[in-house]
């Protein structure tokens, strides 16, 4: 609090009185990059407490000794507070790794940022394929995508989609919630608001790219088992249908292992801190099948916004239209 001159008046002593018992400090601006800085920290923060959350829900952050089951469950409640998630998220994670990459079954999105093939695509009416290619333009779909998940979809008090397996359960929600409450409350109180807010958006961000990058570039791994002699595995999913991603090393601490997917797709049991080791020890040849992807890569694979199966690749609205009018220009002559 700034210290009042001796020479000031007193006439304000009641209202400096009543600043001391309210907790309405008269604090110091705090210089912009600090505080840049500090939202940059705290998203990296909660990024890290997200993949520590991740790696318990999976039962491998802790493992090896008589009671690493009960430390475990504990750092996955605490990193569930720290990231703002529910608790069993695990479950629909779970469902994730079991049929990423199927088309042929129901209990799970077979991918968790494309939600049209250029067949089903192309069947909508006009408006419909006007309003889909607005809300999945990758900026606005990537700015109110983190936003969505973590606001909506994880604190409403039921299910958009009723009877899926992945449907959190509401105590987890609400306990959850109650948590995030509290974090900005305190912030509020502390003159931190915006930063803590800044920071988790931060965070949200970063995990919504990753989740994409992971699986959605080309050509990709995507199959309907049943249809032309396809079939989905498990193995190929995981070598085929999940990147390596080349990021900075400075960023390896917080995503704690997380970009060497193609390992941690096809043994979940393998915590993250020992992805790389498991990847760079691993003999000459045997992950030659796993798709790396640098940065100028990751930018492209960004801008995909459906799966065409007759390709079998990722592209974009604008690239499957074209192709039809130039199939419907074919058939005109």
């Amino acid at each position: 609090m700034r210290r009042r001159s001796l020479d000031a008046p007193a006439e304000n002593d009641g209202a400096s009185c009543q600043s001391h018992i309210t907790g309405d400090w008269d604090v110091p601006e705090t210089p912009l990059p600090v505080r840049g800085a500090f939202l940059v920290a705290w998203g990296l923060l909660v990024l890290r407490s997200y993949m520590i959350f991740h790696d318990c829900g999976h039962g491998s952050f802790v493992q090896g000794f008589r009671d690493a089951k009960t430390y475990n469950w504990l750092c996955l409640h605490l990193s569930a507070a720290m990231c703002g998630t529910p608790t069993d998220w695990n479950v629909g994670h779970a469902l994730h790794h079991a049929n990423v990459g199927n088309m042929a079954q129901d209990d799970y999105d077979w991918a968790e940022t494309i939600f049209h093939t250029a067949e089903g695509y192309m069947r909508l009416p006009g408006w419909k394929r006007r309003l889909t290619r607005w809300l999945r333009w990758p900026p606005l779909f990537f700015a109110l995508a983190p936003l969505l998940t973590w606001y909506v979809k994880m604190r409403l008090p039921f299910e958009l989609r009723q009877g899926r397996k992945a449907a959190y359960r509401t105590s987890d929600k609400l306990l959850s919630t109650a948590f995030m409450a509290i974090r900005y409350y305190a912030g509020s109180h502390l003159g931190i608001l915006p930063q803590l807010l800044g920071g988790d958006y931060f965070a949200m961000s970063l995990g919504v790219g990753l989740f994409h990058l992971q699986h959605v570039y080309d050509p990709g791994y995507v199959r309907r088992p049943g249809a032309e002699g396809q079939s989905w595995s498990l193995k190929e999913a995981s070598m085929i249908g999940s990147s390596i991603l080349t990021i900075p090393e400075c960023m390896k601490w917080f995503t704690l292992g997380i970009e060497y997917h193609h390992i941690h797709h096809f043994r979940t049991r393998v915590p993250g801190y020992k992805l790389r080791d498991t990847h760079e020890g691993a003999p000459a040849g045997m992950f030659d099948e796993a798709v790396t992807l640098r940065p100028s890569d990751m930018w492209r694979c960004l801008w995909l916004e459906l799966y065409d199966e007759q390709k079998q690749t990722y592209s974009t609205f604008a690239a499957v239209e074209a192709e039809a009018k130039k199939a419907e220009g074919k058939k005109a002559q």
